[in-house]
């Protein structure tokens, strides 16, 4: 059994106390969420973007991240996701949703003027996501195809084995999910 790689102390990375950044206002929500807001330029356009601490080093079960950020634009209880790519298409905005080994990232793009009908729709999307079963499988299918595709390139296989050989493969960042973990899900 492989272990993942321990950094002696003086190599770690520690966060600074002192770091100031100009020009962002921090804010906190009611519940202590801190809110970073840049303003700049003159489009009447925001982004949005939402950091979750959801990604592989959160998982229960292999693929559960990738699988929920893929899947929370695919319905709620009031929208198929045709209706919600619909919708959002009708406001000019873009919804992205992707993971990384320790986030779940979401990320909108609207016209100021939509804020309120967009904002509404993400609420009801990380609020009350549906996974319907037919774009879960449809998910589980391409994702396995990528695999095989994966196993074919050169450099896919040489990040796998870097990943593996770095960190092992019972460490988040060193196991790829194979076909199976995908099926399981």
């Amino acid at each position: 059994m492989k272990r993942g790689l321990r950094l002696p102390a003086h190599l770690t990375i520690q966060p600074s106390q002192q770091a100031e950044l100009k020009g962002i206002e921090v804010l906190r929500t009611a519940a202590g969420i801190p809110l970073y807001l840049v303003s700049g330029g003159n489009e009447p356009v925001f982004k949005l973007e939402l950091l979750f601490r959801a990604g592989k080093l959160f998982e229960t079960t292999r693929q559960a991240a990738g699988a929920t950020a893929s899947l929370l634009t695919e319905g709620t209880p009031r929208m198929t996701a045709s209706e919600l790519a619909e919708e959002i298409e009708y406001y000019g905005a873009t919804v992205r949703c992707n993971t990384s080994p320790d986030a779940l990232m979401l990320s909108v793009h609207a016209m100021t003027k939509f804020a309120g009908p967009v904002l509404d729709i993400v609420r009801d999307m990380l609020l009350s996501p549906v996974f319907p079963k037919d774009e879960l499988d449809l998910y589980q299918k391409k994702k396995i195809q990528r695999y095989k595709m994966g196993q074919m390139q050169n450099d896919y296989v040489a990040n796998r084995a870097f990943a593996e050989s770095v960190f092992g493969l019972l460490h988040p960042y060193g196991y790829t999910s194979t076909p199976e973990d995908i099926a399981a899900l």
